[in-house]
């Protein structure tokens, strides 16, 4: 765990930035030994921002009256646990929309038939709706 920030697994410090170029932002985190590449557990990489996303961090740091290292540490355990959650979502569906596609015979089905069966469908309701 980061000294500074108990409940974080990442901390951040030491930005950078020209004025209107991309800000570099140091990251020094903490791996967990099944990612362990050396004999240190804490890893240090520079990240390049474009310089909006890196004001608007700071800005929204500034209104929330804290420190910009523990706004960006959060921001991107959040993200990473969206990315996550959608991902799971979407393997999730994809299982479903594949057993349907099973008990329905389709699963097989190359791409071409699908397109097919698609304009058929479109045709069919275009001569219901527009007869004539």
């Amino acid at each position: 765990m980061c000294p500074r920030h108990q409940s974080h697994r990442i901390c951040s410090g030491n930005v950078a930035s020209a004025i209107n170029g991309p800000a570099s932002i140091k990251v020094t985190g903490f791996l967990s030994p099944a990612f362990e590449t050396n004999s240190s557990t804490n890893e240090t990489r520079t990240l390049q921002v474009p310089r909006d996303v890196y004001d608007r961090a700071l800005r929204t740091a500034i209104h929330e009256r804290r420190p910009l290292e523990d706004l960006l540490s959060r921001l991107l355990a959040e993200g990473l646990k969206v990315h996550g959650t959608l991902r799971e979502v979407f393997e999730e569906v994809s299982g479903q929309y594949r057993a349907r596609l099973l008990e329905q015979g389709k699963l097989s089905q190359s791409a071409d038939e699908i397109l097919q069966e698609l304009r058929n469908f479109r045709e069919k309701i275009a001569d219901e709706l527009y007869p004539g």
